[in-house]
């Protein structure tokens, strides 16, 4: 947005009892939509890849959304955790230490959490705690800290395979020393594992779905069409995706020509355009 039509402000965020969180608050003017947080990208800062997660911030500030972007403990600015709590006790915890700061901020009470990568993974664990949350977007969700659960995926991933198998560069590589063989190995390991192996994950992920369909949660996923979250959802989504959908809680998007990290302008603002209907669309739901 040019500078000279701004019509949102940005403010630093102490986040937590203790306020050793940090975090960005874009105010728009006018509050008159539910408050945004954007959880961190893997372990990437609160700005998110390629500054995505400002750019959004910016131009749903400008719609009317309050856009909170901040760091989970341990993470850009922010302390490192001296929590004993396991890792979704915390990610809740923190989640709604942010929420309480928004709602101090500014008054909103109605929330949507939304996150790329593991951030999309980290919005649905706190979303199914929270009754207040009443939208999580999730844009290219991966599982990373399950080990079998990523060689699994990932040795079914048959895009990446066409690509490395049909490219004479990739086989140049494998000959002469210069492959990633310890990922080729991951993912050809993956082969050997049996999809009962990883139900135990798909279950817990499902039921958190269905806590927040059956809450009247809306929920949007967005994939990057290239992208192996494509296939994390599959096994996931335990052949559930048409039902869900089917409540009108659920809605799945696609994006051609993007990667995982939505590195392009185009395909930012493609999601941007695709947040605003759905969310338009949950307004006129409810």
């Amino acid at each position: 947005m040019n500078a000279a039509t701004t019509t949102y402000n940005e403010q630093p965020c102490l986040i937590g009892p203790e306020q050793s969180l940090i975090g960005v608050l874009t105010m728009p003017e006018t509050v008159n939509k539910p408050a945004v947080i954007l959880l961190n990208a893997g372990m990437l800062h609160r700005v998110g890849p390629n500054r995505c997660y400002v750019k959004w911030a910016r131009w749903l500030a400008e719609l009317g959304y309050p856009v909170l972007r901040f760091d989970s403990s341990g993470l850009g600015d922010s302390s490192i955790s001296q929590s004993t709590a396991d890792y979704d006790e915390r990610i809740h915890e923190e989640t709604a230490w942010a929420m309480a700061a928004v709602t101090k901020a500014c008054g909103s009470d109605r929330f949507i959490l939304g996150g790329l990568c593991l951030g999309a993974v980290n919005a649905l664990l706190a979303a199914s705690h929270e009754p207040q949350v009443c939208g999580v977007v999730m844009q290219n969700p991966q599982f990373l800290d399950e080990d079998e659960l990523t060689s699994y995926v990932e040795a079914r991933n048959w895009r990446y395979w066409r690509r490395v198998l049909f490219t004479p560069e990739r086989w140049k590589q494998f000959f002469f020393g210069q492959a990633d063989y310890k990922m080729i190995l991951s993912r050809l390991r993956g082969f050997f594992i049996r999809k009962d192996a990883v139900n135990d994950i798909a279950d817990d992920i499902v039921a958190r779905f269905s806590v927040l369909i059956e809450r009247g949660t809306s929920i949007l996923l967005v994939n990057s069409a290239l992208d192996v979250s494509r296939d994390y959802l599959d096994v996931m989504m335990r052949d559930r995706a048409a039902e869900f959908q089917a409540t009108g809680r659920m809605t799945i998007e696609e994006i051609t020509d993007c990667d995982h990290l939505f590195t392009t302008s185009d395909s930012q603002k493609l999601f941007l355009d695709m947040f605003i209907r759905w969310s338009d669309a949950c307004r006129t739901e409810s």
